[in-house]
């Protein structure tokens, strides 16, 4: 399934967004704010779209400038990237640590299992039926 760079914020959002309502953590509310998709191209934190652009192109090694598509494994890849940059430090609350392990993936070959994996294909697959 190939999926552009704004339906996987607004999936990345979107799922999220579900891990925080089950943990009302501090550190994920910030990101949920930082991250929110508010238009075409464009996060409440304006320089939050640059960085997921960032990850999506350090994800799939392609420089800027260049034409890009995404497959939705390529995007969960991309997304755990904008995570691992934005809590960099190990001191962030435990939930935000629960969900980069929740995201990360032991082996680049390895299709994920992980529970949060099943709530971002169907994100996916809702914009899909709702485009």
């Amino acid at each position: 399934m190939d999926v552009t760079e704004e339906q996987a914020l607004v999936a990345a959002y979107r799922v999220i967004y579900g891990y925080w309502h089950t943990t009302n953590s501090y550190d994920v509310s910030v990101l949920l704010s930082e991250i929110k998709p508010v238009g075409r191209r464009d996060t409440a934190d304006p320089g939050m779209w640059e960085d997921w652009i960032d990850a999506v192109r350090a994800t799939l090694g392609v420089p800027d400038g260049d034409q890009f598509s995404l497959t939705a494994i390529e995007a969960y890849r991309a997304v755990y990237r904008l995570l691992c940059g934005r809590w960099p430090d190990p001191d962030v609350d435990e939930h935000a640590r629960q969900l980069l392990e929740q995201f990360a993936l032991p082996d680049p070959e390895t299709t994920p299992t992980a529970h949060l994996w099943g709530d971002w294909i169907a994100e996916l697959d809702r914009m899909k039926g709702d485009a």
